[in-house]
């Protein structure tokens, strides 16, 4: 598993296409933010939502730790034209030390709108493409 560090200056067009220049960015991928105080869960588990006692269900009684919300570039875009949209890049605003996982779409079953199922809770690690370390620059002096 590949982790990479990313600026970030509060411009998410400028960022997807700088993580295009890093990564294949298309329709089988789904983003995930997080907070690097969860990548150690994350690089062990496969997901930021794993590794502690909890009998949180999702849904129709499907373990918490088998689901994330994530996102795609479609959602991405969307939420460039309909500011109120929420998606993984808004995310870094609100988090302190942001991550961004890049997962393998094909691991995942559709729950619902942004809520995604691992087909296979042992292949965990094996759908993550790309980590990045989002590093926040000039937050503060958009235009």
């Amino acid at each position: 598993m590949k982790i990479s560090y990313l600026e970030y200056d509060g411009d998410n067009m400028k960022f997807l296409n700088a993580l295009k220049e890093r990564a294949v960015i298309d329709e089988t991928i789904l983003f995930r933010s997080s907070d690097i105080k969860h990548l150690l869960r994350m690089l062990e588990y496969g997901t930021d939502r794993a590794g502690f006692s909890s009998d949180k269900m999702w849904g129709e009684g499907i373990p918490y730790e088998e689901t994330i919300i994530a996102t795609d570039i479609n959602d991405i875009l969307k939420g460039e034209e309909d500011k109120s949209y929420s998606n993984s890049f808004k995310k870094f605003d609100i988090t302190e030390n942001p991550t961004l996982v890049l997962y393998d779409k094909s691991y995942f079953k559709k729950l619902a709108h942004k809520e995604f199922q691992f087909i296979n809770p042992h292949t965990k690690l094996d759908s993550i493409k790309e980590i990045f370390v989002v590093k926040k620059v000039n937050v503060w002096a958009r235009s």
